[in-house]
């Protein structure tokens, strides 16, 4: 009996499917059900309840499941506990990131790589969802919000507000904005992210104000640079335009302006199943952000 098999059946329980299994581990899904296979006519049990919709643990199976994952979680952090004893930068870390992230974290995973040539990344875009790190078989994974309640060991990294910003030429063709009204007489780029919300609200002095979009969309990126264009102002994640701020590019106003900050949170399963490649990957990760992407409390 070989443990990659039983690491086989417990994604198979954990994904619901052969077919989940398969995806994930890149395997046909042939190579899956004749592994399950080969493992029952071994126990000489029958561990699924096989239909045309769905697939279910048999009580034997049920039992064998809770066992065995425990095992593999004891053998796994025996592996770990040895693995952060040792000084060999070497292994593989498999790390999720979010979409429009990557333009910053493209440069900082090369900077790692440099530093640790021996530790290969594997990089896969998320859905900032709390499951991909189990669903995409993830050693770590960026999460932006408010954590749902979860097993996973969350790591804060920092927190973000959003700018207000325009170019040199939209400003001196319509002006800057000085008070909370002055923004309903100009033109809006607003972003809507992946979960529906809107970021058209704003808030100063205790006054609120909500704008409509002259243009929405879910990428930051359309956004900044058709705000560059002079296409109108941008409500902006402050972490994604410091470049094109010290370049002059963009202008921001209304620093004092009140909008939801955002917590940038590094998930991982276990911190005894972190292994060494990994956690060198989460300390270089903390330690070489760019202090003006996010607000660090040390």
């Amino acid at each position: 009996m070989k443990i990659e098999d039983l690491k086989l059946f417990i994604h198979v329980v954990e994904l619901g499917s052969f077919s989940a299994a398969a995806n994930v581990l890149d395997l046909p899904r042939a190579n899956v059900s004749r592994r399950i296979a080969d493992l029952e006519t071994e126990l000489n049990t029958r561990l699924f309840i096989r239909t045309t919709r769905k697939l279910n643990l048999t009580v034997q199976g049920e039992r064998y499941f809770e066992k065995v994952k425990q095992i593999l979680a004891d053998i796994e952090q025996a592996n770990s506990e040895l693995l952060s004893e040792t000084t060999t930068d070497r292994g593989v870390v498999r790390v999720g990131v979010l979409l429009n992230t990557e333009s910053w974290i493209y440069q900082l995973n090369v900077a790692f790589m440099q530093r640790y040539p021996d530790i290969d990344l594997e990089v896969r875009y998320t859905r900032n969802y709390v499951d991909d790190v189990v669903e995409y078989g993830l050693d770590l994974t960026i999460f932006v919000g408010d954590l749902p309640d979860s097993t996973f060991v969350a790591r804060k990294i920092g927190d973000f507000g959003y700018n207000l910003v325009a170019s040199p030429d939209y400003i001196a063709k319509n002006g800057a904005p000085e008070t909370l009204q002055d923004l309903k007489h100009h033109r809006h780029l607003l972003i809507r992210w992946m979960d529906g919300k809107l970021s058209n609200k704003f808030e100063l002095n205790g006054e609120r104000i909500e704008v409509t979009g002259n243009l929405i969309c879910n990428s930051p990126y359309q956004l900044i640079d058709a705000a560059k264009a002079g296409l109108g102002i941008c409500h902006i994640p402050s972490m994604l335009i410091a470049e094109q701020l010290r370049e002059g590019s963009l202008m921001s106003f209304l620093p004092e302006l009140t909008t939801k900050r955002e917590s940038v949170w590094m998930l991982y399963p276990n911190r005894n199943s972190l292994t060494y490649a990994a956690r060198q990957y989460l300390i270089f990760f903390e330690e070489h952000i760019p202090a003006d992407f996010l607000n660090r409390k040390n």
